[in-house]
């Protein structure tokens, strides 16, 4: 279960009196503009984008249970949704990581809680400013280690966005699912075993992120390893045996 609020003061008093005994983790999202802001250079955001706030003023309950289940989930958005100014220069898009950490990608480094994307799509058209950026953004992510993240959307019918599922809404955007296939090649998998929810946990692809594979049985441990190094050898172009 997931609760989700708003990055502002009200929620944090709210956040601790309302859901003291809660389980879960709380997704919580940025906002678009922050008057309070003394980051008066910092280029535009889209909505929910903006964590600077979390630099002066990072959200806790009073609760350091409850504050161990926050989550920042910034969205993210490029040229499809809106044409921002700093997709229109000469150095684009490879000006896109500065802006991205200073509008969120600071803030788990800053603040010790994770942080995953609420939002991030478009039409991924070959050849259109949109890929650049979605390209882009995958490569940045797998360097911060911050590739858990949700897709928007799966309707085609978002307009600046499209979704995962062509105009049929039978068939897929292969484009977009191998993008994410690359942002997250080796995802968590759930899988009933002997009556047993079994969890065998993802892994990055980058080595640097030192996330190792870990399964709820020994038997299923040393099978992933063994994947692991199988996957390794083919990504590095050698052929297992």
């Amino acid at each position: 279960m997931i609760i989700r609020h708003f990055l502002s003061d009200l929620a944090h008093p709210h956040i601790g009196a309302r859901h003291g005994n809660f389980k879960g983790l709380f997704f919580v999202e940025g906002v678009q503009a922050n008057a309070a802001s003394p980051n008066k250079n910092s280029p535009t955001h889209f909505w929910g984008e903006n964590l600077e706030g979390v630099t002066w003023n990072p959200v806790k309950t009073g609760n350091g249970n409850l504050d161990a289940r926050i989550v920042y989930s910034p969205h993210v958005y490029g040229p499809d949704v809106f044409n921002q100014a700093y997709f229109k220069v000469g150095n684009f898009p490879a000006n896109m990581p500065d802006i991205w950490n200073m509008h969120f990608g600071f803030a788990k480094d800053r603040t010790g809680h994770p942080v995953v994307l609420g939002e991030w799509g478009g039409h991924y058209r070959p050849g259109s400013p949109d890929e650049k950026w979605q390209n882009a953004l995958a490569d940045w992510l797998h360097k911060k280690c911050m590739t858990d993240q949700f897709y928007w959307c799966l309707n085609p019918n978002s307009g600046d966005t499209g979704g995962l599922l062509n105009d049929d809404w039978s068939t897929a955007n292969t484009r977009k699912l191998n993008l994410l296939a690359r942002v997250v090649p080796h995802p968590t998998k759930v899988k009933r075993t002997n009556g047993q929810i079994c969890v065998t946990h993802g892994r990055y692809l980058n080595s640097d992120c030192h996330k190792a594979d870990q399964t709820t049985t020994s038997s299923e441990s040393a099978a992933s390893q063994e994947q692991y190094a199988s996957d390794r050898q083919l990504e590095s172009g050698v052929k297992p045996e």
